[in-house]
């Protein structure tokens, strides 16, 4: 077939055989239509165009018509299925509510309720202190642990700063600096824990507010019933 298009274009120079171009670079339905139109009209009488290529060649635009075909009906039914996820992972978030959650983040809440802080030591550590910050990353509130064998530890934050105050309710971030017997950091895992009291659905999926503070549900680490 190219063979024949290629002496055409030799003794018809005007001829326009070029396909509309397609953002994809693809040739589309109606772009092979033109090219095939052209090619049955422009062919040379005395050598006519191989039966055999073509069916080949139509064959071969049949199957990448169907494979495209099948392209578009696999992405459509992809997104249905993650608007499904999605909803069905909504509607069980809000089953959690009420239930005692722990979180590994860095993030705390402050609601006006003793909030539990967890950490674990990869190692045993020479000393551990524990450190809370505000928004402004200023530290509130220090806690010297001591020397602890590897493991993990729960603390209870009362929401006051060094002083004795009262903070403001809101989300404070956590800081623990462990050190080995040759001085050397120990990598820690920082926890907390506390009712899930609401749960709020945004673009970023459900979000589970617990002591004020609000975490993605791939932070969750165990749930169980409240005691």
């Amino acid at each position: 077939m190219a063979e024949a298009i290629n002496r055409t274009q030799t003794t018809a120079p005007n001829a326009n055989l070029t396909p509309p171009q397609r953002n994809e670079r693809q040739l589309g339905k109606e772009e092979f239509l033109k090219l095939l139109t052209a090619q049955l009209r422009l062919q040379n009488p005395l050598e006519p165009m191989n039966n055999e290529q073509f069916v080949a060649q139509l064959a071969q635009f049949s199957q990448v018509e169907q494979l495209v075909t099948m392209k578009n009906l696999l992405e459509q039914q992809i997104q249905t299925n993650l608007v499904l996820s999605q909803s069905i992972t909504n509607l069980s978030a809000a089953s959690l509510i009420g239930k005692l959650a722990t979180v590994e983040s860095a993030r705390i809440g402050w609601n006006g309720s003793p909030t539990s802080i967890g950490y674990q030591l990869a190692l045993p550590a020479k000393s551990v202190t524990v450190r809370i910050k505000d928004s402004s990353g200023t530290v509130v509130r220090t806690f010297s642990q001591g020397s602890q064998p590897s493991g993990t530890y729960w603390l209870t934050w009362d929401g006051r700063d060094d002083n004795g105050n009262i903070l403001p309710q809101g989300t404070y971030t956590v800081d623990i600096e462990a050190r080995a017997g040759d001085n050397s950091p120990i990598q820690t895992t920082i926890f907390s824990r506390g009712t899930i009291e609401a749960v709020r659905f945004g673009e970023n999926g459900a979000q589970l507010r617990i002591n004020g503070a609000e975490y993605a549900l791939g932070e969750i680490v165990e749930i169980t019933a409240p005691a």
